[in-house]
């Protein structure tokens, strides 16, 4: 993950007082934004220990699957429309196979026909939050792009929590859900090094996301002691920016959902889900804006810290 793309995506969130945010999950939900933090000192530290996924060839394989799934039913085109439905098909199951039928055959197909609209999907992300014998859930953030002859061109991301199954071999969409707000997903069978980790995650977007005018030395300082190398370097050369960027609204925001990509020991690549905003005072409502992060933790001593942390431009 580039150094480059990270300092934008870290140092964008502060400097734009909230616009830009983070993703995580899990049942490491931090609360909903607030307009100030007590004025403690920074919580004791996690004590981490190396994290393992229990079986990484079998989660690549349900990341990779589910990442098609994606593609293949929300992708069509009014020159291929039978095809991509067969397509669709054969990469969901059950009840989920059913509505999508209705909703392509009803809806999508003759709206695609008469606007001559197609809509390609690409995944940036897939990440397995928890697996149960043959079901999974995931988070899967990408960007959805759309032409037809009356709108013209447009790409947006988006952020979904997927479930699959098994099928001889292949994992099969259950479910797609969009905005995960509040999902409180659980934590995945996991070992304590995994969930030390995904805490330090869940711990390092809040702190991301909750800068404020009045404490922002002390949770700036609270940011950078839960990062490590670039990242940390980076972050520090760009606090009198981060500093201007709050001048005027405190950025705040949540951590939604936190899943896992990968986890080989000292290092482990999460997917976190989060919503922001900034706050200028209690009766004004800005609207919250979901962001997706891939954050890449690693255990220095005894302790996770982030080392890096990419954007994956969902909003």
């Amino acid at each position: 993950m580039p150094t480059a793309r990270v300092v934008a995506a870290a140092s964008v969130v502060v400097l734009c007082a909230g616009v830009t945010g983070g993703c995580s999950g899990s049942s490491v939900i931090q609360g909903q934004p607030s307009a100030s933090r007590p004025t403690t000192s920074a919580p004791p530290p996690i004590v981490g220990r190396p994290a393992h996924l229990a079986d990484p060839g079998r989660a690549h394989t349900i990341e990779t699957d589910a990442a098609a799934d994606v593609v293949a039913v929300d992708s069509y085109d009014y020159r291929s429309l039978e095809r991509d439905l067969h397509r669709g098909l054969a990469h969901s199951t059950g009840a989920f196979a059913q509505r999508y039928r209705a909703a392509y055959t009803g809806t999508i197909e003759p709206a695609a026909k008469r606007a001559h609209a197609a809509q390609r999907v690409s995944v940036a992300a897939s990440a397995v939050a928890s697996v149960h014998g043959t079901r999974a859930l995931l988070l899967v953030a990408g960007r959805l792009r759309t032409t037809s002859r009356t709108g013209g061109a447009k790409t947006v991301g988006f952020l979904a929590q997927v479930a699959v199954t098994e099928h001889s071999g292949q994992w099969l969409v259950t479910s797609v859900r969009t905005g995960l707000r509040k999902a409180n997903i659980v934590l995945p069978q996991a070992g304590p090094g995994l969930i030390t980790a995904q805490l330090t995650v869940g711990r390092g977007v809040h702190d991301l996301l909750n800068i404020s005018r009045a404490h922002f030395a002390r949770d700036y300082a609270h940011l950078l002691r839960l990062c490590t190398g670039s990242l940390r370097q980076s972050l520090t050369a760009a606090e009198s920016q981060a500093r201007s960027g709050v001048a005027h609204a405190d950025s705040t925001g949540y951590v939604d959902q936190i899943a896992t990509v990968s986890a080989s020991g000292r290092r482990a690549v999460l997917l976190a889900a989060a919503y922001s905003r900034p706050f200028t005072s209690p009766t004004v409502h800005h609207r919250a804006v979901q962001h997706a992060y891939l954050v890449t933790v690693v255990l220095s001593g005894r302790r996770w810290l982030l080392s890096d942390l990419r954007d994956v431009e969902t909003s």
